[in-house]
């Protein structure tokens, strides 16, 4: 369904030489809730989304299959009927426009990033509990520290962690602490999951403008009635920020990981794996 409406969106810009019939169709589809069967591998981006955009459009001709309203699996042509909707006959240059362009692996990696910036949320909040769980310091959110390096993630996961820790009784305890630093774990929280909000920004930002775009070739400039033939099609784009954002969630489990070792060694003032008898309870 994500392909489908970036799919719409994109040809409704006006240069991929499509009749306004074909956007039509696509939106009705979505409205009707009759969605492509679209297999999960056959296509490397390179050349567009070929395989996947394929299978989308087989759709809007009355081939392949699709999921129904009722999440049943059934021939498209019979879905179409039932919807009211004719198979689509494609003239010109719309059966390329529709299977040439960048919308499922888009698609993927914008659901992808709304999962991974939940996830981040998350792990701040698991990251604050933790703190407090092994009675760390606050002083690493310092906003003097973040001001001196000022990398926004780092200053954002900071002013996160103060206000997540604004009501603790905790700090107090360190007043006269003969501890001088925390774990890396505790003590670097804002740099780490600073760097990988960083990385989310970043890929949201490639992701949007990708959304805006037109992907498919030839493209169509009406004002000067010029057809050019480029590489648009192509998802390195997009490639290369989703492998950076699978970097930055791989930290952030990494981080998370070395803050539960913390809490179950039995190193930090709680009791080895927070129980009164490891290993029976």
């Amino acid at each position: 369904r994500g392909m489908m409406l970036l799919r719409a969106d994109s040809l409704s810009r006006g240069h991929s030489g499509v009749r306004p019939e074909v956007v039509e169709r696509l939106v009705a589809l979505l409205n009707a809730r009759i969605t492509p069967v679209v297999p999960e591998q056959g296509s490397v981006g390179a050349s567009g989304d070929l395989a996947p955009l394929a299978h989308l459009a087989s759709t809007l001709i009355g081939e392949g299959e699709v999921i129904d309203p009722d999440g049943a699996r059934r021939p498209a042509a019979e879905a179409l009927a039932a919807a009211g909707l004719a198979p689509l006959q494609l003239e010109a240059k719309e059966g390329l426009a529709l299977i040439n362009g960048t919308q499922a692996m888009t698609a993927t990696g914008a659901l992808a990033w709304c999962d991974a910036d939940r996830l981040h949320d998350a792990a701040t909040a698991a990251a604050a509990l933790s703190l407090e769980a092994m009675m760390g310091s606050f002083k690493p959110f310092d906003a003097r520290f973040h001001a001196v390096r000022p990398h926004p993630g780092a200053g954002e996961v900071a002013r996160n962690m103060r206000a997540l820790t604004a009501l603790s009784g905790i700090n107090e305890s360190h007043v006269n602490c003969a501890r001088v630093q925390d774990p890396y774990s505790l003590r670097c929280i804002a740099p780490v999951l600073g760097a990988s909000r960083d990385a989310l920004t970043h890929a949201r930002e490639v992701l949007e403008r990708e959304m805006r775009s037109v992907t498919d070739n030839p493209l169509c400039f009406p004002d000067s009635g010029e057809i050019l033939s480029g590489g648009n099609f192509h998802g390195q784009p997009v490639a290369l920020v989703m492998d950076y954002m699978a970097i930055a969630v791989a930290e952030i489990a990494s981080f998370s990981e070395r803050r539960t070792y913390l809490l179950l060694d039995g190193q930090g003032g709680l009791p080895e794996f927070l129980a009164a008898r490891p290993g029976l309870q």
